[in-house]
């Protein structure tokens, strides 16, 4: 029995209409991801690239382009190191970085990846200390994980 608090949202709708609105927001998302793209200036794109298996956990939407494939929590991690590099010379003086909340790690991974830091502290409740290192542990290298 359907619930009937529901039902007009419910997935069986889009079984016989013509139209899934889940379908147009993924190509609205490729849509934005795209243009996000566009935007990043030269260094961005080369901070994005240094991102290793950025798009091989967690099944991201993602766009092919130039050769890249990005999704957009990765194209927001390379916006992000660019803040950083451009206002507090990141990339250059930061041995240590203190993470609270990191979600399941995306900026460390990005951090790592393109900042010569030392150490990386993570500051999260028990489940999202789990969640992040996994991810993690998936994506970068041995030494870069030692790190953290």
């Amino acid at each position: 029995m359907q619930d009937q608090d529901t039902f007009k949202s419910s997935s069986i709708n889009y079984s016989f209409s013509l139209f899934n609105p889940r379908i147009f927001a993924e190509f609205y998302l490729k849509t934005v991801i795209y243009f996000v793209y566009d935007m990043l200036s030269d260094e961005s794109l080369e901070r994005l690239r240094k991102i290793d298996k950025r798009n091989r956990h967690g099944n991201p939407i993602t766009i092919k382009k130039n050769g890249d494939e990005v999704c957009i929590d990765y194209l927001q991690s390379a916006l992000e190191l660019e803040f950083l590099t451009d206002h507090f010379a990141f990339d250059q003086s930061i041995d240590r970085v203190v993470e609270i909340g990191p979600g399941y790690g995306r900026t460390c991974h990005a951090i790592l990846s393109n900042c010569a830091i030392q150490e990386y502290f993570i500051i999260d409740l028990p489940k999202g200390v789990d969640l992040c290192r996994n991810y993690l542990s998936k994506v970068l290298s041995e030494q870069q994980f030692s790190k953290i």
